[in-house]
């Protein structure tokens, strides 16, 4: 079974002979028939082992006109079959499962006299090693079939029943490891008291007095995108595949005069407290409050959530505190220091969490590659560049069903552009004293983003040459994302763990500070001041703390409720489904700026038709989900448009709404920018 599928390889025809056909068939779907896939490149055979592993499928053994067979296959949709390293030794009629996200476990068979075979071998695909495990204790099974369950995997055979279980990692987090996240977290808490000295106002609070530098406004930038779940995973793509996802990196480099030289100046000469105050005043209170209610749940059940949850497992798994627990720190000292400083305390947290990250990710790859202990020419020359190497970075294919470069170059400039209706990007924009200052700090955010996802997939390479070499030291219960945290409490010094679990903590707290700060200046702004017939500076800042302390509650409550749920599930409701109602986002700010003619009922029309053309591509095509905000936002704009024309609403005053009234983009304007 693999990926609903039935494979069939191999096998005797009707007059003996043996056959090279390898078939599917579709499960699920009563009127599916078998499908005929490519045969394998080596010689027909009969019994062979035939396995699903994530996106692969993997022929191994079997019995040929000249013999027992050895060698191996691997066959994937869009690469078709590839060779990989043959086992060590092979028996007839031996069995095989998958187990975790990269391990293949084969048991049982006949030798050579035609006794049960002793076999045990683990092969692990991404290193393409194969492990002996050592020899079955006693009675081993001839025929065996192979049932993994969790953490247990069962066999059973005509003569026994087995049961195995994969111990789990034994965590070395000693008292100096404790040290460095105490004192950490302390250092956390002393930022948001000594901020809240200085926090007296809306402004204060909420813009941070536009007195942040342009430096440690970009840090902050940094920060606020670099989640724990992007610091685990950069790393797990390059040890478990290649660099083609630091194409990210590279289009995001494109991307950026868009941001210095259009979104941010936009921004400023907008004068706006939330992206959302544009969208009444373009379209109507309608629509602002669609965009407030977008990204209010886009941030808690989207990022607070999960961004809290998913690292606490490898930080549990590192530290041996419970889930729970973790979550609650990071949940209630987050929440504490945020509710005290305002903007101000989570720039500079985040400032201070982005070194922390930088210093933690440099230090594990020097100590990988001292590790490794080979020159690192040597190790290199045998990665290689080309397409389906290690090294490879730029897939130029035309292929939207794929992550290729062009897809990423379209979704990091649909993504860039998207800022608009980001108050996490607003606040940092408008906290600056300049416009001048707020290109320098969105430069400043690349400039460091760029390099540390070199040192991230460069990580992940390195760990794949060290576990390449020793794959008898890997668990094969982890998780391919997980690698960076395992190499962590594996292979490194007391001492030095705790630095990691504190940058752990850094990315996690930066991104959930900021959602924190950004949804409770919306409330005050989309909802209390806005409805609110009567209000003070002091009585909007007053609600803002109340806010950003509820929220905070709310994430946490959240993250803990997520843990206590089925986490796949669960995980597809809080991305997939919450990508699907923000994905039109773009598509309504570009309604508004660049067309006179659209109004409130063509762009919530729009929205609704974006929403499904999402849905549409999810469930119905094998379009790459980075290409979802394009289609997205196209449809919204082009319905919207159609629809506006069709049925116009009533003429609003659209002077400094349009690309056609707003002039002198580029020119200084005043440091007063979002204030109303």
């Amino acid at each position: 079974l693999w990926e609903g599928r039935l494979l069939v390889a191999g096998g005797r025809l009707a007059d003996g002979q043996l056959s090279g056909q390898f078939l599917q068939l579709a499960l699920g779907d009563p009127a599916a028939t078998w499908q005929t896939l490519p045969a394998w490149p080596g010689e027909a055979r009969a019994s062979p082992v035939l396995v699903g592993l994530q996106d692969a499928a993997y022929l191994v053994g079997g019995e040929t006109a000249r013999g027992l067979a050895t060698e191996g296959y691997r066959y994937t949709h869009r690469l078709g079959w590839r060779a990989v390293t043959s086992p060590p030794f092979w028996s007839t009629g031996a069995a095989g499962a998958s187990f975790g996200q990269a391990h293949i476990f084969f048991f049982g068979g006949r030798d050579s006299t035609g006794d049960a075979s002793a076999l045990i071998l683990a092969y692990h695909s991404i290193t393409d090693r194969w492990i002996q495990l050592g020899d079955w204790p006693d009675l081993p099974p001839a025929h065996p079939m192979v049932i993994p369950r969790g953490a247990e995997i069962t066999l059973i055979s005509a003569r026994t029943v087995t049961a195995i279980n994969v111990r789990p990692l034994t965590p070395s987090f000693g008292l100096p490891d404790h040290f460095m996240v105490v004192l950490y977290l302390a250092g956390m808490i002393w930022i948001g008291f000594y901020f809240s000295r200085r926090e007296k106002s809306m402004k204060d609070y909420f813009r941070a007095g536009n007195r942040i530098p342009w430096w440690a406004a970009g840090m902050s930038l940094f920060a606020t995108g670099a989640s724990a779940i992007s610091l685990m995973s950069m790393p797990g793509k390059s040890y478990s595949t290649d660099w083609t996802w630091f194409s990210i990196s590279i289009s995001a480099i494109i991307a950026l005069p868009f941001a210095m030289y259009l979104l941010a100046p936009l921004v400023r000469r907008l004068k706006i407290a939330t992206s959302n105050e544009y969208l009444e005043r373009r379209f109507g209170v309608v629509a602002r409050i669609l965009g407030s209610v977008i990204f209010g749940v886009t941030q808690i059940m989207g990022r607070m959530g999960p961004v809290m949850l998913l690292p606490s497992f490898a930080i549990s798994a590192v530290t041996g505190i419970p889930v729970w627990t973790c979550i609650l720190i990071m949940g209630v000292i987050t929440t504490l220091y945020t509710y005290l400083g305002g903007l101000e305390a989570v720039i500079w947290t985040d400032t201070v969490q982005g070194f922390v990250m930088i210093a933690s990710v440099t230090g594990c790859l020097a100590l990988a590659l001292w590790k490794i202990d080979q020159p690192i020419f040597e190790l290199l020359s045998g990665l290689g560049t080309a397409p389906g190497e290690r090294l490879h970075v730029i897939d130029l294919s035309l292929d939207i069903t794929y992550p290729v470069f062009w897809v990423f170059l379209v979704s990091s400039i649909i993504g860039t552009l998207s800022g608009i209706g980001d108050q996490n990007f607003v606040q940092r924009v408008q906290c600056t004293p300049s416009l001048k200052q707020t290109r320098l700090a969105v430069a400043t955010q690349i400039g460091v983003a760029v390099p540390i996802n070199i040192l991230l997939f460069s990580l992940g390479t390195a760990l794949y040459l060290f576990y390449r070499d020793q794959p008898h030291l890997l668990n094969p219960a982890m998780q391919t994302d997980s690698i960076y945290p395992f190499f962590v409490a594996q292979q490194l010094p007391v001492g030095v763990s705790g630095l990691v679990i504190a940058a752990l903590l850094a990315a996690t707290m930066s991104t959930v500070s900021s959602s924190i700060c950004a949804v409770a200046n919306l409330g005050v702004e989309d909802f209390y001041r806005r409805f609110k017939r009567v209000t003070t500076d002091h009585s909007c800042f007053i609600t803002g703390k109340v806010l950003t302390a509820l929220l905070g509650l709310f994430g946490t409550g959240a993250a803990l409720w997520l843990s206590q749920s089925s986490l796949p599930s669960v995980w597809d409701i809080a991305t997939l489904y919450i990508g699907f109602i923000s994905n039109g986002v773009l598509g309504l700010f570009a309604l508004g700026l660049l067309t006179k003619r659209a109004n409130q009922v063509g762009a919530l029309v729009g929205v609704s038709c974006g929403m499904i053309m999402v849905i549409y591509l999810r469930y119905y095509t094998p379009v790459s989900f980075f290409l979802y905000p394009l289609f997205g936002s196209a449809v919204t704009f082009v319905v919207g448009y159609t629809v506006s024309l069709l049925a116009p609403g009533r003429p609003r005053e659209l002077e400094g709404l349009t690309i056609y009234s707003l002039k002198g983009l580029n020119r200084a304007e005043p440091a007063e920018a979002g204030q109303s």
